[in-house]
Parts: C-alpha cells; structure tokens; sequence
C-alpha cells in the first residue's frame, strides 16, 4: 500500500511541475522582412526565427546564436550536424519545439 501512495505522489507531482514547463506561450513579433522575434508571457526575448529564400527557417537563441535550420518537413539540423557526432542541450530541444509552434502559428 505504502509503495502505490508513494508512486501516486510522484506521479502528481510530475504533473504539476511539468505542467508549468508546457503551458508557456509564445508570441511573435516583426522584426524585419522574413525575420521574428519570438517573445515570452513577460516580454522577454527567448529567440529569433528566419525565413530563407527556400522557405526553410533560421533560429537563434536569446544571445543571437545560430541554434538550426528547420526544413519544410519539420526536420532540424543541428548547428554542428557536419561533425562525426551531434550533442543537443536541452535548451536548444526545447527552442526548436517552441520554433515549431510559432512556425505552425505564423502559417
């Protein structure tokens, strides 16, 4: 009995503390031709999307780094895909899931 309670709880807390992660939302602003700038509920800046001449997109992080290209299928390549191996931080995970949404949002 302790060990289903005890997994309950876990399970409870997970959701809530996941919950908070997910339920940010993004809006986009214009910051030029072709050019985003993806802001969170406080205002500030968490990226920038860009449109290529292909109709694929450019993002960047809140620094302005270069984090990928998202082609017309969803597919993301990776700043460093060219190396013999690809390391993605969860940050960047995280901004192209959010990318994506904005793109689905700006169609």
């Amino acid at each position: 009995m302790r060990k289903v309670i005890l997994l309950a709880t876990m399970i409870v807390l997970f959701c809530f503390n996941s919950s908070a992660v997910f339920s940010e939302q993004l809006v986009t602003r214009p910051k030029g031709q072709n050019e985003w700038e993806m802001l969170n509920q406080n205002g500030d800046v968490v990226g920038r999307v860009e449109r290529t001449e292909k109709g694929n997109y450019k993002f960047y992080d809140r620094g302005g780094g270069y984090v990928g290209l998202i082609l017309h299928s969803g597919k993301w390549i990776p700043r460093d895909a060219r190396r013999s191996y690809t390391t993605i931080t969860p940050e960047a995970a995280q901004l192209y899931l959010n990318v994506l949404k904005v793109i689905e949002t700006m169609k």
